[in-house]
């Protein structure tokens, strides 16, 4: 297939740009009352599609989706209403909209204030109607595009909004013309060029496309001067272009992608800024007609679960910024005196003394029991594969150093097979530790900050275990508390936490000499530790924060490795060089949402 400009469009599956991406939901069914969720987006594999039914978003539309929160529009009701991005729930009903029945709505902007500042609302009743499409906030601003009947024609005009209080020269609404890119190849804003704003990595973007060529132009806005400055590449991040807003997230690996839709169209598009070239995939299974408008982003969060008793309680660090952000989930009565052991792929892994092993989606509700009750609380456990295929639950026993028990579920209902290993050379293993994956090994780390390394292949029954010579502990390392093991960017990074949190070493393993070298810099990620499971996340705030299952109060606790202080989600300037006041929390788990 050949489309202007001599672009090629192929048929395969678009480059993955990082971990972290959102949903691409479909409306369809009888009354449009369904929805088809798009998952791995990114690839490599095919993209996934799972159809719900979920109540609060029937007969409603979308109008943007930030800071954890869906603005919903009710056609009916006329109504606003917000609910969690990720869970559906929380749902808080908005001021009613009875003045504008007679006029459509397609934009909103949702602001995220400091706490402690209130959001004034100013409307203006006389003069001509405003309106505003594709609005995006950005530095306490709304910036728009802004159509008016004193507007020539249908062209749209390029505005910022900023509510002023009394007592300014200008105070109300008000609103300042914001001039187009001068190399803009189409000359101005008209209904036939799309054009879409979003905030990326603390700086405004502007996009041109023309749908009809299909070519993307990326404007970045200097502030210095006020001018759009045209980009050739977008680097590490990815755009996510939607009907009414957009989404940025940085990237590990292949960035400068945008990905899109077009009207009347279920396939997902992505342009490579690098080459100019687009690349076409279909969600499978094939999403069900009719569908009323073309899809929206959603995106999901990564959050901090905490159980108690027969209630997870989630916490969201990029949401919970006043203290307030939470939400719950019931779990299943049985699993009430369970603890957490493990968490992948939105599923965790859970178990009693004396009782079974579960595995179980608290999203998706479904659970998986292996028939196994010899596990202590001091066993560390933990399970590979990925849904939907087989998952094969492990439990590993440090015995006394030297020896080491692993046992491993095949099927569900069947027996575990049971090996003991050995090693000459000692590990002191930490209670309830969790490994990392990396390199087709996994490796522990343990209370002395020995490495550990577990191979396992499942194929051939083979289990391999050994004590690394190298590296050494660190030597610059004192005595810690904690330490823990994360794969970030391709790299092994260990991270050791001093008494009270006092100090925080991170460290990365130098392949190349076998030792580990001190780092100050995450290059774009954040680190979200815990003893059941850790991982990194490319940062949509910079990097270089360091998540602990830590809470102060009802403020999320977390490290920064620019000011080497502690800081709190619900102060902007609240921070701490120790954790005298916080609590931790071992029965927890870092779990990214998954359908």
């Amino acid at each position: 297939m050949t489309i202007p400009g001599n672009r090629e469009v192929a048929a395969s599956q678009p480059p993955p740009p990082g971990r972290r991406c959102p949903w691409l939901v479909y409306y369809h069914g009888k009354g449009y009352k369904k929805q088809s969720f798009c998952y791995d987006i990114t690839g490599p594999s095919p993209v996934k599609t799972h159809i719900k039914s979920i109540p609060v978003l029937r007969d409603k539309k979308v109008l943007s989706c930030a800071h954890g929160r869906l603005v919903l529009y009710d056609y009916n009701a006329k109504s606003l209403s917000l609910c969690n991005s990720t869970t559906f729930d929380n749902t808080l009903i908005l001021p009613d909209l009875h003045h504008l029945w007679n006029h459509k709505i397609d934009s909103c902007v949702l602001l995220l204030l400091p706490p402690g500042e209130e959001l004034h609302t100013i409307a203006r009743e006389n003069g001509s109607p405003l309106f505003f499409r594709r609005a995006v906030g950005f530095g306490g601003k709304v910036y728009a595009q802004l159509g008016a009947d004193w507007l020539d024609g249908f062209c749209y005009s390029m505005m910022s909004i900023e509510i002023v209080e009394e007592g300014a020269a200008e105070f109300g609404l008000v609103l300042r013309t914001v001039n187009g890119p001068a190399d803009m190849s189409s000359g101005c804003f008209t209904p036939y060029i799309n054009v879409y704003m979003l905030e990326s990595c603390g700086e405004l973007f502007l996009i041109h496309f023309s749908s009809g060529a299909l070519v993307f132009e990326v404007y970045r806005m200097n502030f210095d001067t006020m001018a759009w400055e045209r980009m050739k590449s977008i680097k590490d991040a990815t755009f996510f272009i939607g009907e009414n807003y957009c989404f940025s997230c940085p990237t590990s690996g292949s960035g400068d992608r945008i990905y899109f839709t077009r009207r009347k169209d279920h396939r997902l598009y992505c342009y490579n800024m690098e080459d100019g070239s687009v690349v076409m995939s279909s969600p499978r299974p094939a999403i069900p007609t009719p569908w009323p408008s073309p899809p929206i982003w959603m995106m999901p969060q990564l959050t901090l679960s905490i159980k108690h008793e027969s209630v997870y309680k989630f916490l969201d660090p990029s949401v919970n910024c006043n203290g307030n952000n939470y939400y719950f989930m019931r779990m299943p009565d049985s699993f009430g005196s369970h603890i957490i052991r493990y968490c992948n792929e939105g599923w965790v892994l859970l178990s009693k003394s004396g009782s079974g092993v579960n595995l179980y989606n608290p999203f998706k509700r479904d659970i998986i029991t292996y028939n196994y009750s010899h596990t202590r609380i001091e066993d560390c456990l933990f399970f590979v594969g990925k849904p939907p295929g087989s998952m094969h639950p492990i439990c590993i026993d440090f015995c006394d150093g030297i020896h080491v028990f692993v046992s491993i579920n095949f099927e569900p209902g069947k027996d575990w097979s049971r090996d003991e290993l050995t090693s000459e050379k000692n590990f002191d293993a930490a209670m309830q530790t969790s490994p990392v994956l990396f390199n087709d090994a996994f490796y522990y780390l343990d209370k002395m900050g020995r490495l550990g390394y577990l191979e396992i292949d499942l194929q051939l029954v083979s289990i391999r275990w050994e004590v690394l010579e190298k590296p050494q502990r660190p030597a610059d390392l004192k005595f810690f508390s904690h330490n823990f093991l994360v794969e970030c960017g391709g790299e092994l990074i260990s991270v050791f936490l001093g008494r009270a949190g006092k100090w925080v070493y991170v460290y990365k393993l130098n392949n190349n000499h076998q030792a580990w070298e001190k780092v100050s810099n995450l290059g774009g990620y954040d680190l979200y530790l815990n003893p059941t499971s850790s991982s990194a996340m490319p940062s949509l705030s910079g990097g270089n924060r360091i998540y602990f299952p830590l809470l102060r109060g009802t403020d999320i606790v977390y490290f920064s490795m620019e000011t080497g202080k502690w800081h709190f989600s619900g102060s902007q300037q609240d921070s701490s060089s120790h954790l005298y006041g916080t609590r931790w929390y071992p029965n927890s788990c870092w779990i990214k949402p998954c359908w």
